[in-house]
This record gives structure tokens, C-alpha cells and sequence, in this order.
């Protein structure tokens, strides 16, 4: 068979990733690419002027929208609208599938290797979509966390995307261009000499378009490390795939639809497993002697543990010597003051013996002076010594548990 060479760059439909902070402009970003299609996993167009397919349910009814797409090619671009959300998705109908409480259940990583397999398999179907000639843009979600280099003895802070690490090493390999967007803090110096200081003056929008040891990104367009927020700078790297006024030049901005802000809802006193399930990243587990299952808003299960404070009995001995003027009632004050003073300590505090002569002394105290203070977890075991407490207990005293010594 003869070998066919050809020379020069082939124009092809171009396959973007843009990640980046909330509300920074990933969507309307991705808005301004030619003639695009959203197939919006979390709601966030819904105040955006674009067309948008019918919201997928599911991670099967997600890979179905997505052959239809390549089949049909309705559009120049199709935009996924994200990638962190599609992953719940995912989450949820493997947990469903397998009958998991959460995608830590197998323990060591196992069932976000099942996720790492499925979530190849959608990026073979953007890649259909690519191949029957659209565009394909999707957008992800990023935060911060702890990265160690191989050669370097201490790890630093990076953003990364919102997403299992696999997963997102998986999305960057595939993409022929990763953007980060992101705040360009301007920062001016006051001030001369060692009284010279600076002071942050505004931000701008900026997409940086090149690997940083904080970022990742890349790009094979040639664009400098970073660029301003806009389409400009992509829009002559992107085919237009069809007649699109926006090209060669760019549409305005797609603006949101001003929405009045709904307010959160509250969330229930004491909600910590909730708390901690919104706080925590995905795949990161949880420890604790406390289990809660807690479930997302696409209904994955999700096992949190946790501590619950534990009380720490304490007993304290308070040894006087009366002056005139001493009366029964005193007495009762320094037992109220010695309890109240160990109930306000912190979860994890230990009692120390030192600092309860505060409060002991705070009850008339120049009718009385204090020979010895004692303190235990019981009553026949106390010292001159402190009580120490553990990290997930909290120090705990009533009135009846301090015992007042009256030498005559």
C-alpha cells in the first residue's frame, strides 16, 4: 500500500477543556464558540439566552444524549456543562448498580476505578462527536489541593479540577487545549523602603493558557501564558463548522437573565455530617467513630464519618481555711464557679489545675483562703495534677462533683 505524506497543520474540530472558580465566565465563555449546544449537568445555564438539550437524569441517559448528538449533528459546538457534575452522575448509578453505600465501599480506590473506566468510555463519545465534525468544550469546576512533587521534599498548593484525580488526568490527556481561568489579582506597592507594602487594586479575568507549578493548562495554538478573558484569542484557532456570524468576529458576551438570588436553605443546627460531606472533595474518605449517610443532590450516597464529643467526668476537692466573715453561702459560689469554669472549656482541652484558683477565688475571697485544689475521674482518685482529655472529648463537671473542705 502507498504511503500517503501530507504537510501542514489540518484543520479539525477543536476538543477544549475550561476549568476554573465559580462564577469566574466558564459558561459564557463556552457560549461564544460557534453555534453551540449545552448539555447542562447542573443547571447553569438556565439564566443564559443558549440552546441546551433536555437536562440528562442519569449517567446512561448522559451517554445516550451524547450518541444522539453525533449522530444527528445538530450543532457546531457541543458544550458539557460540567464535568464535575456528570461525574455525579456517574457516582450514582455505579453505587445504584453495585447496590454501594458510597464510592468508598471496596475501600483502597477500587470503586473509583470502575468510575476511571466509565468515565473513559464518555470521553470516547465526545470524541464521536469531535470525529462527525462539531466541536467539543467542557467545562469543570476548580479548587485547591495539596500537591507533592516526586524530586521535592515538601508539598505545596495547586488548583486542580473539582474532580477524582484520575478522572481529571484522564479529561486533560484527551483535550487539545486546557484553559484555566481565574482572578489576575493587580497588586500596587505603598509605601517606601521597609515601609513599602502592597495593596491589592482589582482583579482581572484572565485565562492562562500555559502549565504554571500552581495550574496546569496547554494549549497546541500557539497563545501566550495568559490572555484576557474572551474569545478573541481563541476564536481564529476554532473552526466555525457552519455560517456563524460571531467569526471572525467575536458576539458580545452571552449576560446572564437578572434573577432575583433565592436564599440557601438553612441548614439544620448540629448538621455535621452534612457540613462535612459539602466541604469535603470527591474521593477524599472520612474517619471518625460516628456514621451518616448522607446524600447529594443527584441522590449518591455518600457515608460520613465522624467524631461526636465524649464526656470526660471530672471531680475537684477545693480545700479552705475561713476568716471571719466566711458564710455557707461562699462556700457554695466557689463549687458553682470551679464547675462552670471546667464546662466552658473547649472539646479536646485539658483541666489544669492552675487555673481553677481564678474562679475558686472569685467568691468573696478575703473571707477564706485556699489551702489545695485536687482534681480526677473519680472521687476516691484525685491529685494535684491535671486531667488530661482527649481529642474527641470534652471536659464535663456538675456542682455535686466539687467537694468543699472546710478546716477549721
Amino acid at each position: 500500500m502507498a504511503i500517503q505524506i501530507t504537510r501542514g497543520a489540518a484543520q479539525k474540530p477543536q476538543k477544549v477543556v475550561i476549568y476554573g472558580v465559580e462564577g469566574i465566565g466558564k459558561t459564557t465563555l463556552a457560549a461564544q464558540f460557534p453555534n453551540p449546544l449545552f448539555v447542562d449537568t447542573e443547571g447553569g445555564t438556565e439564566g443564559y439566552d443558549v440552546a441546551r438539550t433536555q437536562a440528562p437524569q442519569s449517567w446512561t441517559a448522559l451517554k445516550g444524549l451524547l450518541r444522539d448528538v453525533a449522530a444527528e449533528r445538530p450543532c457546531s459546538t457541543l458544550v458539557l456543562d460540567t464535568a464535575d457534575w456528570a461525574e455525579r452522575l456517574l457516582c450514582a448509578e455505579l453505587c445504584a448498580q453495585h447496590k454501594w453505600d458510597s464510592m468508598e465501599t471496596l475501600g483502597f480506590g477500587k470503586c473509583w476505578q470502575f468510575a476511571l473506566e466509565e468515565f473513559g468510555r464518555m470521553l470516547d463519545l465526545l470524541t464521536d462527536v469531535r470525529d462527525a465534525g462539531m466541536n467539543v468544550v467542557v467545562t469543570a469546576h476548580a479548587m485547591v489541593s495539596k500537591f507533592e512533587q516526586p524530586d521535592e521534599a515538601a508539598s505545596y498548593d495547586r488548583w486542580t479540577m473539582k474532580m477524582y484525580k484520575k478522572d481529571a488526568a484522564l479529561l486533560k490527556e484527551w483535550a487539545d487545549a486546557l484553559l484555566f481561568v481565574n482572578y489576575k489579582t493587580i497588586v500596587e506597592m505603598v509605601g517606601e523602603g521597609f515601609m513599602a507594602k502592597g495593596k491589592a487594586r482589582g482583579a482581572k479575568r484572565t485565562i492562562f493558557c500555559t502549565h504554571q507549578a500552581t495550574w496546569d493548562a496547554k494549549n497546541r495554538w500557539g497563545l501566550p501564558d495568559e490572555v484576557p478573558l474572551g474569545y478573541e484569542a481563541i476564536a481564529p484557532h476554532v473552526p466555525s463548522l457552519g455560517p456563524d456570524p460571531r467569526v471572525p468576529a467575536p458576539a458580545p458576551q452571552a449576560r446572564p437573565i437578572p434573577r432575583p438570588q433565592a436564599k440557601p436553605a438553612p441548614q439544620a443546627q448540629g448538621d455535621a455530617p452534612g457540613t462535612i460531606a459539602a466541604k469535603k472533595g470527591p474521593g477524599a474518605g472520612t474517619y471518625g467513630t460516628t456514621e451518616a449517610l448522607v446524600r447529594d443532590k443527584f441522590g449518591v450516597p455518600n457515608v460520613i464519618k465522624f467524631f461526636r464529643p465524649v464526656e470526660t467526668p471530672v471531680y475537684a476537692t477545693v480545700t479552705i481555711r475561713p476568716f471571719p466573715g466566711y458564710l455557707s453561702t461562699t462556700g457554695e459560689s466557689i463549687r458553682k464557679n470551679v464547675a462552670e469554669h471546667i464546662n466552658g472549656l473547649n472539646i479536646g482541652d485539658d483541666v489544669l489545675l492552675s487555673r481553677l484558683y481564678s474562679p475558686a477565688n472569685a467568691a468573696n475571697a478575703a473571707s477564706y483562703d485556699i489551702e489545695s485544689i485536687t482534681l480526677g475521674t473519680s472521687q476516691g482518685a484525685q491529685s494535684a495534677a491535671n486531667v488530661a482529655v482527649a481529642f474527641n472529648a470534652v471536659a464535663s463537671c456538675s456542682v455535686d462533683r466539687v467537694k468543699l473542705v472546710v478546716r477549721p
